[in-house]
């Protein structure tokens, strides 16, 4: 009767740290969130007071019949808004693919054929977010050298 019950004792002693574990585990990651929480809270900013730059008169330049000087009419301003949706929208869809091969990953469950095509799926997806992101990178200077050369002829 002795073995059993010291096989008994020995269970609970493993349940009880196991949920111990768990406990720190998630108490750790309640303290840790909590801090991070914290940090991450909005502050109001204490800059310059909003401008209204539709209505603001600024000085008018012609450059392809639009005038540049006005927020509303310049191309410049419209083909950087159109890049910045176009590369937000593909580095939305590349973060997407990026968690969707993780996924895949985690739930091949040991099969080296899944996984191998989860690793492909995650290389191709930062592939993707890289050359997307030097897209951006390479319209908003082309954008601006074009705001440089307006200024210098204008």
């Amino acid at each position: 009767m002795r073995l059993p019950q010291k096989k008994l004792q020995r269970q609970s002693k493993t349940k009880y740290t196991m949920i111990q574990t768990v406990y720190k585990k998630i108490f750790s990651a309640l303290v840790l969130s909590m801090l991070l929480g914290f940090a991450s809270v909005p502050m109001p900013a204490q800059g310059q007071p909003e401008i209204d730059l539709v209505n603001t008169p600024t000085q008018v330049n012609m450059f392809a019949g639009f005038n540049v000087g006005n927020v509303a009419n310049d191309p410049r301003i419209l083909i950087r808004r159109y890049i910045n949706v176009v590369m937000g929208f593909l580095g939305m869809l590349a973060v997407i693919v990026i968690l969707f091969a993780g996924f895949r990953w985690m739930t091949a469950a040991g099969n080296k054929e899944h996984v191998e095509a989860a690793q492909k799926l995650l290389i191709n997806g930062v592939i993707g977010l890289i050359i997307i992101f030097s897209a951006w990178t390479l319209a908003w200077f082309v954008v601006n050298i074009l705001k440089i050369e307006v200024r210098k002829n204008g």
